[in-house]
């Protein structure tokens, strides 16, 4: 029988608390062990969320392996192991479906910043083009190459996509067509000046300019009514020339819109029998016109 002297070996008692101690540090060390892992990958859910169901996988698995030990939910070596091995395995299939969706965002990312890279020299080449080719325009322009600078302001209009670059070239088109409009009208070729002038306003309803001059075209092709409406609308938008076409085109008439009579006070009066003018120092003139001023095209 054992006995607990000095010299002898120790006694069941001692030993069995020993071996409870002993399953009780093993059992805090597996729990620190599951706390560290469930704590590790709850820390690494965030970063997952590229690939969501991964990210979720594993805050149900850290908490799986924390919340038992925090309630103090009793569990056997054995049972610890497997839902500490299942959790493992099921992240597995995750983890490789995350690496596969980073390497896919990745590729993506580099796809779109080379995309972007080019679109940049893309836009750069765009606006050199656009730029050398108005060059060209003025170039041909100042010598009066007035055909082929329309045909270059034709490239420039494919080229231009911004609001501000189609506004240019609308205007640099607006003052090469007035000066193409000057060729033809030198020619007496109006009706193809006054479709360039109709063509050209599509891009400026207001220019006087362009309105002026189509309505001098009107003139010498005998389309005044027409020509009448172009002066005044220039007219009334303040081209200085404009009023005196539009008056000399369209001109004050005075016409005899009636007669009365003419009392001597300078006043008129309807009657026509005695006693006309009673009240106004008597009869002046009978049968006295009265004129109205109008024009022709209103």
């Amino acid at each position: 029988m054992q006995n607990t002297g000095s010299g002898g070996t120790p006694s069941l008692k001692q030993t069995n608390v020993s071996t409870g101690t002993q399953t009780i540090n093993n059992y805090l060390l597996l729990g620190e062990i599951d706390i560290a892992i469930g704590v590790l990958l709850l820390i690494m859910s965030p970063f997952t969320v590229i690939y969501l169901p991964f990210s979720i996988v594993l805050v149900v698995s850290g908490l799986s392996l924390i919340l038992p030990h925090i309630f103090k939910w009793p569990l056997k070596k054995k049972v610890r192991n497997i839902v500490l091995i299942t959790l493992l395995l099921l992240n597995v299939p995750f983890a490789i479906a995350f690496g596969k969706e980073r390497s896919r965002l990745e590729q993506n990312n580099k796809i779109q910043l080379l995309n972007e890279r080019q679109a940049k020299l893309d836009e750069k080449q765009r606006i050199d083009d656009l730029n050398s080719c108005l060059q060209r325009v003025d170039s041909l322009y100042r010598k009066g190459e007035i055909d082929l600078a329309l045909l270059e302001l034709d490239k420039a209009d494919l080229m231009a996509e911004k609001a501000a670059e189609k506004a240019d070239v609308n205007l640099i088109r607006i003052e090469v067509s007035l000066a193409k409009t000057k060729q033809l009208m030198k020619k007496h070729q109006y009706n193809m000046a006054v479709d360039l002038l109709t063509s050209v306003l599509e891009l400026d309803t207001s220019n006087t300019l362009v309105l002026y001059q189509r309505a001098n075209c009107f003139v010498k092709i005998k389309r005044i009514e027409e020509a009448v409406k172009d002066a005044k609308k220039a007219m009334l938008l303040g081209h200085s020339d404009a009023g005196k076409l539009y008056d000399k085109i369209n001109p004050l008439k005075k016409r005899i819109a009636n007669y009365c009579t003419l009392c001597n006070d300078g006043t008129y009066s309807q009657a026509t029998g005695q006693g006309a003018c009673s009240y106004h120092g008597g009869v002046a003139k009978w049968n006295y016109p009265v004129y109205e001023i109008s024009r022709k095209y209103e």
